[in-house]
């Protein structure tokens, strides 16, 4: 993985307004190279982050500062949205084809890879919900950038080729030196494939930091809930386990 100087990302005093309370408030955070998780439940604040990190939206209150790599020839970012962003009136070869800096056999090979090298004269109305997936994740492959920000990859693809999508996704970065940043409401994949996690609650960051170190020692029950099936007990229930 390629490494840079300092973070990607660094938020500091950072809100942004909502309705009723900030959908997001969060006092510091760094994202740095790598593969990192965004978990939380719905309403978290997940979408709200990924919104900022890429220019979507900007902080009310606070001030984001951006270390993207610019001098490596690449583009420095490329997004997949909550929607994929595909283009309606492109086909999904068109969709490789636009971004893709190796070449049209790089495209078919990433293509095929995603199960989608039959269907690459087809538009994205004429795709089901997953393919749509499959296809909004195989160009942001395709794109090579620097950095890729991903919300919600794959959520519509079939459970039988889940997993194999996204190893597809997560070892296509590793191996191109791609940061990946995805916000998921699977614990399960980001256990497996993630550097490091930041655990979003209210629109407040409850846990960061490496993956393996939170999931064993974390550091409260909301945290260990939101990063898969745990065992709590609390202090008193120990000890009542230790008279059984």
């Amino acid at each position: 993985m390629t490494q840079s100087h300092g973070p990607l990302w660094t938020l500091d005093s950072v809100q942004l307004d909502g309705d009723r309370r900030p959908r997001l408030d969060v006092e510091h955070l760094e994202i740095r190279t790598g593969c990192t998780a965004i978990v939380g439940a719905s309403g978290a604040g997940k979408t709200s982050l990924l919104n900022l990190l890429v220019g979507f939206e900007s902080p009310h209150h606070g001030r984001i500062e951006t270390r993207l790599p610019t001098d490596t020839g690449r583009l420095p970012l490329f997004w997949i949205p909550p929607d994929g962003g595909l283009w309606p009136q492109a086909t999904v070869d068109e969709h490789l084809q636009a971004v893709a800096p190796h070449g049209p056999q790089s495209s078919q090979d990433t293509l095929a890879q995603f199960g989608l090298d039959h269907l690459q004269n087809t538009c994205p109305g004429q795709l089901s919900a997953g393919e749509r997936s499959r296809l909004s994740v195989a160009r942001g492959l395709a794109a090579n950038a620097s950095v890729l920000v991903a919300d919600e990859p794959l959520v519509h693809v079939d459970p039988a080729r889940l997993d194999r999508d996204w190893e597809s996704l997560v070892s296509g970065t590793r191996q191109a030196g791609t940061s990946l940043v995805f916000a998921t409401h699977l614990p399960s994949q980001a256990l497996r494939h993630a550097d490091r996690v930041v655990v979003l609650s209210d629109g407040q960051v409850i846990a960061e930091g490496h993956m393996a170190k939170l999931y064993t020692h974390p550091p409260s029950r909301e945290v260990a809930e939101s990063l898969g099936p745990a065992n709590w007990f609390e202090p008193e229930d120990a000890l009542s386990l230790i008279h059984i």
